[in-house]
């Protein structure tokens, strides 16, 4: 391995991690924002389920026992404090975007910046899951390209017991196995793919089942736990989408983004179908997978998300599970490589504003203003950026954003607002 080549990307990310919290005590010290980052506010929202986990375990009529233990049981093991495990997801973050920077052969730094200016990333700045999902994802996508079976089913049952991502991820896998083979051979797809990813993913999951059971004595506690907790259960969505805790106003757009990539890459895998079903070359397994965990995570959230006593469902998590992790930054860069034509720009806007209708935006002024502006912007500046590389000031514009916007979100994580 080029010593150089994995120093670059880690040291990049490392700076990132590094000058993001800077800047919060910089800002803060300046008076533009109000909340200073301490242990106290640090642990906030799921931090402090991970942490109960790490101190406890799973205990019987706790609400920690709708989380899974692999980053609890890393925090445990390596006995550091809140600071501490920053630190530790801030590494494994850099090491994951190192990976990916390899993955996808990209060298360009100002790829680089607008992937870790994406605004849902500060998750893994923060004592989540997000980072050693992240890691983890990469490495699977890694292992997958270099067909290393064994490494990926071992990844798979780690990332199994990370985050219930890790259980996305499987059907995903299923769909790019079947892909990549002859239409004429897809019951031998099947039944590979269900000894190379689906026993893992058994594994994984029953490990975390087992564990809960010996520790609670309840058989299945984390789907109980967010059936009657969070009530995640099985129902038909109903629109308009929406978010709880004044979200529409501090995070709508974000998740309606979120979910338009996952509707984009359905789009996408259909024509990959066809391709497949014509028996055309599909494209790589990364961005099949990737474009895969996209959809049933989107899916998932559809009809899984519980509805708090709203007329419409509460799209909470999207950006999250789909923006914060590797597999949208895949799906970002197939798709920014390609040249586009006005009109196919204006095709796809045209598109969006029917989308940004189902999370609510024309139900009045304001709600357009802080759902579909900050999409379309993103939407036509990222557009017009990667049609036209020269264009320097659209990068700015871009980052500058983005930045702001992850920095904010941030305070508002420690505040505490509610930001899931």
């Amino acid at each position: 391995m080029n010593y150089h080549r994995f120093l670059r990307p880690f040291l990049f990310a490392l700076g990132y991690g590094i000058l993001f919290y800077g800047l919060q005590f910089f800002l803060v010290r300046s008076r533009v924002f109000t909340v200073m980052p301490g242990a106290s506010n640090l642990l906030s929202w799921d931090a402090v389920f991970y942490d109960r986990i790490r101190q406890h375990g799973y205990q019987p009529g706790n609400d920690s026992g709708g989380f899974f233990f692999l980053f609890p049981l890393l925090w445990r093991i390596s006995m550091l404090n809140t600071w501490g495990v920053i630190c530790l997801n801030i590494v494994l973050f850099a090491t994951g975007f190192f990976l990916l920077t390899n993955l996808l052969r990209e060298r360009d730094k100002q790829f680089w910046l607008l992937w870790l200016t994406l605004p849902s990333l500060y998750f893994v700045f923060v004592p989540y899951t997000e980072a050693l999902f992240f890691l983890l994802g990469v490495s699977l996508l890694y292992a997958l390209q270099q067909q290393r079976y064994k490494l990926l089913a071992l990844l798979l049952v780690l990332i199994t017991v990370t985050r219930a991502g890790g259980l996305l991820l499987l059907p995903a896998f299923f769909i790019m196995e079947i892909a990549r083979r002859p239409r004429r051979e897809w019951w031998c797809s099947l039944r590979l793919a269900l000894l190379r990813y689906g026993l893992p993913g058994l594994i994984g999951l029953s490990l975390f089942v087992c564990i809960q059971f010996y520790q609670t004595g309840v058989w299945f506690y984390y789907f109980k736990v967010q059936s009657t907790v969070w009530y995640h259960v099985l129902s038909l969505p109903r629109l308009p989408f929406n978010n709880i805790e004044q979200g529409d106003w501090r995070y709508h757009w974000l998740n309606a983004l979120a979910m338009l990539a996952a509707t984009t890459g359905f789009i996408w895998l259909l024509v990959q179908a066809r391709r497949w079903y014509c028996n055309i070359p599909p494209a790589s397994p990364p961005i099949l997978v990737s474009c895969g965990y996209l959809v049933v995570a989107g899916l998932t959230l559809l009809f899984t998300n519980p509805k708090f006593g709203s007329a419409g469902t509460n799209i909470m998590g999207a950006n999250r599970y789909i923006v914060s992790s590797p597999f949208f930054l895949v799906f970002l860069h197939h798709f920014a490589r390609k040249t586009r034509k006005a009109s196919t720009i204006a095709g796809f806007l045209a598109l969006a504003q029917i989308f940004w209708a189902l999370f609510g935006a024309y139900a009045g002024w304001s709600r357009f203003l802080v759902t579909a502006v900050p999409g379309n912007m993103l939407i036509l500046a990222f557009m017009l950026y990667t049609g036209r590389r020269q264009s320097a000031w659209l990068l700015t514009l871009i980052v500058a954003f983005d930045m702001l916007m992850q920095l904010c979100l941030f305070q508002q994580f420690i505040a505490p607002l509610y930001m899931d």
